[in-house]
């Protein structure tokens, strides 16, 4: 079992950036998911596809 340690002012603020960063990710990626909606191929429905599976 892992034990939690408590958070430190520096690990908190590398918490929340790491936090914020995954969020900037996501919204790109839904945005590429958009911008791409339009387009046809085997590679990139494929690439679609698993984009929406991991969502």
């Amino acid at each position: 079992m892992r034990m939690s340690k408590p958070v430190t002012g520096a690990e908190h603020v590398t918490t929340e950036k790491l936090m914020d960063d995954l969020r900037t990710v996501v919204g790109d990626a839904e945005e590429l998911l958009k911008a791409t909606a339009s387009q046809t191929g085997e590679r990139i429905a494929a690439v679609r596809a698993k984009a929406e599976r991991n969502r």
